[in-house]
């Protein structure tokens, strides 16, 4: 997705942003993304309010730091112009789509060296298989 120059100067909504708006602590927020079962119907609804007005997204990067667990995976393949490396990752995406996780592909191109360095980015980036 390509961030427009109004998007970019727009600084995102932070979890102290939601919890400010809608007068709760962050821990109530948390709880509330996080369908916590003590948190009160209404105050669910406020903090549901101030995440929509806001646009907020929870930090993926933070989530993956407190997790251990980025929910993506990576996927090299030889040449995407093949037909079965079309279908298999495609095949592969859904399947990890189904269970909540997001695909990396890497097109080798054929080349050892190029699948070596989409090895290596994978790798650096944590990904989880």
């Amino acid at each position: 997705m390509r961030r427009t120059k109004e998007c970019a100067e727009t600084p995102m909504a932070s979890i102290k942003d939601v919890a400010a708006l809608a007068g709760v602590s962050v821990a109530t927020v948390s709880r509330v993304l996080n369908a916590h079962p003590g948190v009160r119907p209404g105050t669910r609804t406020k903090v549901l309010h101030a995440v929509s007005e806001l646009g907020y997204r929870p930090n993926g990067v933070a989530r993956s730091l407190r997790t251990h667990q980025t929910r993506t995976l990576g996927l090299v393949i030889g040449d995407v112009l093949n037909p079965f490396f079309t279908e298999l990752a495609r095949s592969v995406e859904d399947a990890a789509r189904s269970r909540g996780y997001s695909v990396i592909i890497g097109n080798a191109d054929e080349r050892p060296a190029l699948q070596d360095h989409h090895v290596r980015t994978l790798l650096d980036r944590r990904i989880d298989g």
